[in-house]
């Protein structure tokens, strides 16, 4: 009877264990103190996650830190998995879409002598360091413009340094896509508008962008985002999203899902990005790319 009780008591205890079990992970953020790390930095917040983070170069390295497994979750620009997606089979069977976050902003920026797109033009243009999402965003959207290489000179170069280039005319022009307010336009003093402004897109810009096929939407950033810039300007958004290795076990997958979608609230007290974390952004990525996404995405909609 003592060993029954005691061997009841040890199954009790094992099941108290695994019911409060916490999910431990390797998140691949982006560089320590930019939105992706800061992203990464805000699960830890929930109760049940025990967040290993990592930086990196950004959505493309985040990418490659999954296909290595040096990571199990992470975030990256969705147009830059698309395209991935569709020229190399074998990495995008390797990773998959959990959700979308939020949209990130293509600022296009340039001297105070450049007044529209079609200006950039043998033009040098910084298109963002060599494995960051804005680098792949950047040869999507110039192209459609009718920008390359062969008639610009377009620069590998991260956003600190191309914006000291840029204030000095050792540049052109720069494309940075972030979510907005992006930290390092926002330092900028209110005299930085005698120099430099942001470049809107027209309708025949958003037209053109939409060749790509890719989910590209129209979006504003509004009037004094920044103190240089007072006007809103029409541009378009990037959706991020959360990634995940595909070979990760579902349940801790759908555990990962379910505590960040039931912790929304909490999440936002740590991050405002959290906000934007929506179910109809996720049917409408959802039910147009359905062969990127994590399968167990499917099952659990209709939950979250």
């Amino acid at each position: 009877m003592i060993i029954l009780k005691n061997i009841l008591f040890l199954f009790l205890s094992l099941l108290t264990i695994n019911c409060n079990s916490k999910i431990e992970f390797v998140f691949a953020g982006g560089f320590q103190g930019g939105t992706y790390f800061k992203i990464g930095e805000s699960l830890n917040v929930i109760k049940d996650f025990k967040v290993k983070e990592i930086s990196t170069d950004g959505s493309l390295d985040n990418l490659y830190k999954l296909e290595d497994k040096l990571a199990d979750f992470s975030i990256s620009q969705l147009d830059v998995i698309q395209n991935l997606a569709i020229g190399d089979r074998d990495l995008s069977k390797k990773l998959k879409v959990l959700f979308p976050i939020y949209g990130e902003e293509v600022h296009i920026i340039t001297s105070k002598k450049i007044n529209s797109i079609a200006e950039l033009k043998g033009k040098k243009i910084s298109i963002g360091d060599s494995e960051s999402g804005t680098k792949f965003t950047s040869l999507i959207l110039l192209d459609q413009f009718g920008i390359s290489a062969d008639q610009s000179t377009l620069e590998e170069i991260d956003s600190v340094k191309s914006l000291k280039m840029l204030l000095d005319g050792s540049l052109d022009a720069m494309v940075l896509v972030a979510g907005v307010p992006v930290k390092v336009l926002a330092d900028l003093p209110e005299e930085t508008k005698e120099k430099i402004h942001i470049l809107e897109f027209s309708k025949e810009s958003f037209s053109a962008v939409r060749g790509t096929n890719l989910i590209y939407q129209k979006s504003e950033i509004p009037a004094s985002t920044y103190s240089w810039e007072i006007r809103p300007i029409s541009t378009i958004v990037v959706q991020s999203v959360l990634i995940c290795r595909s070979d990760l076990e579902e349940k801790v997958v759908k555990q990962f899902v379910e505590s960040i979608w039931k912790n929304k609230d909490t999440l936002v007290t740590k991050h405002e990005k959290w906000n934007s974390l929506n179910k109809d952004s996720l049917k409408t990525h959802l039910d147009r790319n359905p062969e990127i996404f994590h399968p167990v995405m499917k099952d659990i909609f209709g939950n979250l």
